[in-house]
């Protein structure tokens, strides 16, 4: 395995039914958490971008230095900011039928702002750039 050669090929078979039904299991509460489909599909969406775009788009692409750290706190921030996002809405929103989300309405000054569930991506990618930024400012290059 890569960082870790003391692990053997017979470790990751016997560790991957684990990692199945550990992700069966969220997967099926996490089902229960959303009225309609198409909400879950949107929340699992936002997941899987806000946890592996900045990384592998600025892992190809970037000419500069890359640390493990970096990724992993790109990935981290992400995951984190959508969760925090999603808790916030659900419980500050109120729910809205007619489009089947969560929306939290709010006023700033003299000006009514409107935030939707579906909105976790202009929060999440920002932070999950911030986390590749800072995981290259203190994390250590890898070994080749």
């Amino acid at each position: 395995a890569v960082g870790r050669p003391d692990v053997t090929a017979k470790f990751h078979l016997l560790e991957l039914p684990i990692h199945v039904v550990v992700a069966w299991v969220l997967g099926f509460f996490l089902a229960f958490m959303f009225d309609r489909l198409m909400a879950l599909w949107v929340f699992t969406a936002t997941i899987l971008t806000s946890t592996v775009f900045v990384p592998i788009f600025i892992g190809l692409y970037w000419k500069g230095r890359k640390t493990p750290l970096a990724g992993t706190l790109s990935c981290g921030l992400g995951l984190l900011s959508v969760i925090v996002y999603y808790i916030t809405i659900m419980s500050l929103g109120e729910p809205d039928e007619l489009y089947g989300t969560f929306i939290w309405t709010f006023e700033l000054g003299s000006t009514s702002i409107s935030l939707w569930q579906e909105y976790a991506l202009f929060f999440s990618l920002p932070m999950s750039v911030v986390g590749f930024l800072a995981g290259n400012l203190f994390g250590r290059e890898a070994v080749q």
